[in-house]
Formats: C-alpha cells, sequence, structure tokens
C-alpha cells in the first residue's frame, strides 16, 4: 500500500494521465494491470489522487466507480498479459461497422460468450461513449492488449488510437434502418432515444432527413466498399445484424471462433453445461475469477422495441427517396445479401407521400460460393485501424456536412442544445 500511494501521489505531482504515462518506468502497463492496481485503493485514495488530476484521472476515477458498483463474478474482465503472450500473438479481433448497425449489441454477445472485455477507439470523454461506459463497457476507450477485440466505425470515421488488427468481423446491417437510427442518434445524442412522429414532421426536420438518407446512402456503399477490398489483405468475417438479432447464439459463436481461429488450445476451454454447451467457447477452464459460459452480466442498453422490426425506415422515407437511395446503392446492397420488394410504379415522380406505397426489405442468405466467404480464410496480413494514409479511400467526401459534422447542426437546430426536440425511448 506504501508503494502504491507513492505512485499516486507521484501521478498528482506530475498531473499524469492515469495509465502508462502514470509509471514512467513501466511504459509497456496495460489498462488491466492498472486496474488491478487500482483495486487495492479505495475510492477516496482515488477520488484524492486521480478524480481531480486531470481529465484523464476524471475518467479513469469515473471507470473504476462504474466497475465497482456491480463487482462480482459475473462481470467480464480485461485480458491477462500471459494470455496474449502465448496465445493470441500480434495484433488483435477488430469489430467493425458502419454507425447504428448493432455493433454494441454485438459487443454485449462477445463478452457475455467469452467472460472477457471487449475495447473501442472511442474517446472515452465523449458523451456518447461515457454513455456506454456507464452502461457496463468497461473497455470503451482501451485499444491495448487489454482487451481481445476492439470496436470501430473506422474509415467512416477516425478512432482516437492507432493499432493492428489481425482479423476483423464486419458487421452489417440494411442501410435504410441503420441511417434512420444514426439520424435519431445525431439528432438526439444518445444510443437509446429516438425523435418522436412530431419532431420527425417538422419541416426543416423533414427536409433535412431526406437529404441525409441520400447522403447516407453513398457512404453506407463506400465503407463496405472499402472492407470489402481490404478482405483481400486481412481476414474479414461478414456477419449481418438481422440474421444477429434471429439467432445470436450460432451468430457469436461464429464470431468467436473466427477471431480465435488459429491460437492456441490454451485460450480454449472445454464444453459446459447450458443453453450454449454445443458452442465453442474461446476462453481458459473456469476460475474464482470468471463465470461459467452463459453465466456473464452483459453490458449495455435494454434490447430496443424497434430492433427486430425489419424496414422500419421506409414506412418515413417516400418512394421516390427509396428510388434515389437505391440507384446510389447499387451492387454493394445485392452484394450483402439485401433487396427491395416495390410494388407496381414505386417512385413515380409525383409520389412524395411516404405512406402512399410500402416497400418491404428482403434479406437472402449470402451464397456459400461467394467471395465473401472465401475471403474470410485466405487473407493473411494485418490491418493499421485509424491510418489516415488510408484516406485516398474516402468514405466521407469533402463536401460531406454530415458524420461527426451532424452535431453542429444539432447546435443549430437547437440553440446548443439548451430547446431539444421531443424524444422518445427506441
Amino acid at each position: 500500500m506504501v508503494v502504491l500511494r507513492g505512485l499516486e501521489r507521484s501521478a498528482v505531482s506530475h498531473n499524469l494521465c492515469p495509465i502508462s504515462a502514470v509509471f514512467p518506468s513501466c511504459p509497456t502497463m496495460l489498462w488491466g494491470e492498472l486496474e488491478y492496481i487500482f483495486s487495492y485503493l479505495t475510492l477516496r485514495e482515488l477520488c484524492d489522487g486521480l478524480g481531480a488530476s486531470c481529465r484523464a484521472g476524471c475518467l479513469a476515477y469515473e471507470r473504476e466507480i462504474n466497475s465497482r458498483k456491480g463487482a462480482d463474478r459475473s462481470i467480464a474482465r480485461f485480458c491477462h498479459r500471459s494470455e496474449w503472450n502465448t496465445t493470441l500473438g500480434d495484433g488483435m479481433g477488430l469489430l467493425v461497422s458502419y454507425p447504428r448497425s448493432g455493433n454494441t449489441l454485438m459487443r454485449s454477445l462477445l463478452e457475455a460468450k467469452t467472460g472477457r472485455v471487449t475495447g473501442s477507439d472511442s474517446r472515452p470523454n465523449r458523451k456518447l461513449a461515457a454513455e456506454l461506459l456507464r452502461c457496463g463497457f468497461t473497455g470503451e476507450g482501451v485499444c491495448d492488449n487489454s482487451v481481445w477485440v476492439v470496436k470501430s466505425h473506422y474509415p467512416e470515421r477516425m478512432g482516437c488510437r492507432r493499432f493492428l488488427a489481425r482479423r476483423c468481423v464486419l458487421l452489417v446491417r440494411n442501410p435504410f434502418d441503420s441511417i434512420l437510427s444514426y439520424f435519431h442518434m445525431g439528432l438526439t445524442n444518445t444510443h437509446h432515444r429516438a425523435l418522436s412522429s412530431a419532431s420527425l414532421a417538422l419541416p426543416q426536420l423533414r427536409k433535412l432527413w431526406l437529404d441525409f438518407a441520400v447522403a447516407e446512402a453513398g457512404v453506407w456503399k463506400r465503407f463496405h466498399d472499402f472492407w470489402i477490398q481490404m478482405a483481400r489483405q486481412v481476414p474479414v468475417l461478414v456477419l449481418r445484424f438481422e440474421d444477429v438479432v434471429s439467432d445470436p447464439a450460432s451468430t457469436t459463436a461464429e464470431a468467436v471462433r473466427f477471431l480465435t481461429e488459429n491460437v492456441t488450445r490454451d485460450f480454449q476451454s472445454k464444453k459446459r453445461s447450458g443453453n450454449l454447451e454445443k458452442l465453442k467457447p474461446v476462453v481458459a477452464a473456469p476460475t474464482s475469477a470468471m463465470p461459467p459460459l452463459g453465466e456473464t452480466r452483459t453490458p449495455g442498453y435494454r434490447h430496443q422495441v424497434n430492433a427486430k422490426k425489419l424496414g422500419t425506415a421506409l414506412g418515413e422515407l417516400p418512394p421516390a427517396t427509396t428510388v434515389a437511395m437505391l440507384k446510389v446503392l447499387g451492387s454493394t446492397l445485392r452484394a450483402l445479401g439485401y433487396s427491395l420488394q416495390c410494388p407496381d410504379n414505386f417512385g413515380a415522380v409525383n409520389d412524395v407521400s411516404p405512406d402512399s406505397k410500402a416497400a418491404t426489405v428482403l434479406v437472402h442468405p449470402l451464397p456459400v460460393d461467394s467471395f465473401l466467404h472465401l475471403c474470410s480464410t485466405e487473407a493473411a496480413k494485418q490491418i493499421l485501424v485509424n491510418d489516415a494514409r488510408m484516406h485516398e479511400y474516402s468514405v466521407r467526401l469533402e463536401n460531406d456536412r454530415y458524420g461527426r459534422g451532424i452535431t453542429d447542426i444539432r447546435y443549430s437546430l437547437t440553440a446548443n442544445d439548451t430547446e431539444p426536440f421531443e424524444v422518445e425511448l427506441r
């Protein structure tokens, strides 16, 4: 304790951020190891030593509070250094998706399946990232070897850190629902609330939404085209949100097997009892520090009401706008197994009512002999995630006003969030 308190005082006196910089003699310290040191200190000691030292210290203190609120054996834990040195080797797994495609849901399933924390390349001091931190994702903002897989939206946006990835799970959701969900998130600045029907009917938001839908269709297409091309360099497994929702057990098992393929058997465990006993887990045998498979408490928001309603966004789109999106999406939509079933004369020039005709989103099985299946076993390289040099392949064009720019649009419409739009729970 004397040594720990000395390190604590050193961090305060030098106003250092609470990671490897707190301990200059240990520049390779992982976040999981720092968390272990914190466990010896009381919350008061942490608050006095870190909570007021700097922004990073405050975030570390908040992370520790959230961890201790539910501190029991059912919480997923960070990876030990030994697990990486002897099993996973260089690079880590990457869970990548266009925003609002089920990435957070997939993280919670992976943590429940393996008992290991997942990370992300988001800045944990951003409001949306901080919300995930408070909801139990203790790896938010962590990209080192304390975590075995990292969430990212690269190259749709740049994360806060660069890191090597050796395998990638590309999570795909049909563009109509993901783009509408992204619009709700951008205008409410939350993960679990949506604009009310009355708000969406406002003239300024209605015009903004229709322009946003067509513009983001292009971003959705370029994002997935990028990762289809990357599949020639790094192993990529394509999973669709609709398949994850309909069969979470088998899709999660498939993702875990893919991400841990070719590792030593020391990282895999025996089959265990429970509903998932037929699925091959990838963690070490149960110990006093880790629960049996299927008992890990999952972080995140409650399951959203509309998540299983396929094609909900089409009710908010005039047929003419839907047709414009289809022209932008082109062959990429079909390559990923999506299509629209449209009635006759759909998208006529004078047809501007979103309720006049209804189209239906269809999800088709990916052909077994398609490139998207074969690519996961052929490539053997790594990819540097959040590499600015890769931006010659631009996902967001120079004149794009959305992406992170949606924050400025929201500020202009809500008087800097002092007059927010009417919202409802998803």
